[in-house]
């Protein structure tokens, strides 16, 4: 029969060992959402790279941005439509982090950067037309106005 003092022993020694096991699974896990993000991030720059190719051909060749965007909206990927659809519900010019919020992102500096990226792309494509420093809006409100 055990003694309690071993006993005592025994359960210190298998809860340090598990409390190790424990914080050597929370930082894997940590690198693993890591990657992920990455993952995520490359995959939506690639959709948009892509769509954003493609919409820079048509409007180079003549075509308004407004004219482009409603002839070639199939082509936008489903990330730069969505990024859109902020700017035609507001119908104003808007900053990253404000189109960041329409899209549900949190403001985070990795994901305002993404918002970046994409209203740079839309603007080269013609679609987005600078109002003022860092705000934007859609090609078509400034003809408009």
């Amino acid at each position: 029969m055990m003694e309690m003092g071993s006993l005592w022993s025994v359960l210190e020694e298998r809860e340090a060992e598990l409390s190790g096991q424990a914080e050597a699974l929370r930082e894997q896990l940590a690198g693993v959402e890591q990657a992920l993000a990455r993952l995520v991030i490359a995959r939506e720059t690639y959709q948009e790279l892509m769509s954003v190719e493609q919409l820079v051909d048509q409007v180079v060749s003549g075509s308004s941005g407004h004219r482009a965007l409603e002839e070639h909206a199939d082509g936008l990927g489903e990330v730069l439509r969505e990024t859109v659809k902020v700017f035609q519900a507001e119908r104003v010019a808007l900053d990253c982090r404000t189109v960041a919020l329409g899209l549900g992102l949190a403001g985070t500096p990795a994901g305002l950067k993404t918002v970046r990226n994409r209203i740079a792309r839309l603007a080269t494509a013609g679609i987005l037309v600078r109002a003022d420093r860092g705000r934007y809006r859609l090609a078509e409100a400034g003809a408009a106005r």
